[in-house]
């Protein structure tokens, strides 16, 4: 292996002040998890919590877990709902989907964003989930409110300025299709207005 090679592994707790550390340069302090959440996270399924390090810096991590879908057909869970508050303690092997709950990349190393990706899908096809799913961000969503000078938030508006958002085509070139969008899904999330896009995972 070379010296500079990109590492990819499952986390340990080792790695939890590294995490942090990530998320907080990339994030700041509104969005990051804090240590307990981290902790929580790799005790209930440490093969959902996957890094890239590279030099022995995390660069980069996933997130995912697997949930009994006890939602009624056409409704979608916020964040908070879906992932127990971000501990995912309602992770369960038995579950029908593979949920993504975070990704985290150091903008310099959005290149390995769709390795990490490849985790979530291959988790599912290795525990024969029905289904795939998560809630991307728009981050483009309160800068295109602010420079056109727009009132009103409605899920047409979210849903155009979805379409052209980098981080929800990402994710739609990743095997992902389109559901719809869900406001509230992730309020501290100033820079999506707390809107997320619900995406599923197809084969």
């Amino acid at each position: 292996m070379k010296k500079d090679a990109i590492i990819y592994r499952e986390a340990t707790l080792d790695d939890v002040l590294d995490l942090i550390e990530l998320e907080k340069e990339v994030w700041g302090e509104k969005m990051l998890a804090e240590e307990e959440k981290w902790k929580t996270r790799i005790k209930v399924f440490s093969e959902g919590v996957y890094l890239a390090e590279h030099k022995q810096k995390i660069i980069g991590v996933v997130v995912c877990m697997i949930v009994d879908w006890i939602y009624p057909k056409d409704y979608y869970p916020d964040w908070f709902e879906v992932s127990d508050n971000g501990f995912i303690t309602n992770h369960s092997m038995d579950g029908e989907v593979l949920y993504g709950v975070d990704m985290t990349v150091l903008p310099k190393a959005m290149n390995i964003a769709s390795v990490l990706l490849k985790r979530v899908f291959y988790l599912r096809e290795k525990y024969h989930k029905a289904g795939g799913m998560l809630g991307s961000r728009i981050p483009s969503l309160a800068s295109y409110v602010k420079n056109n000078n727009i009132k009103i938030v409605n899920e047409e508006l979210v849903s155009t300025v979805a379409r052209l958002d980098p981080t929800v085509n990402f994710f739609m070139q990743g095997r992902m299709r389109w559901v719809g969008p869900k406001k509230d899904y992730y309020p501290p999330d100033e820079e999506s207005l707390g809107w997320g896009l619900i995406l599923e995972h197809f084969e």
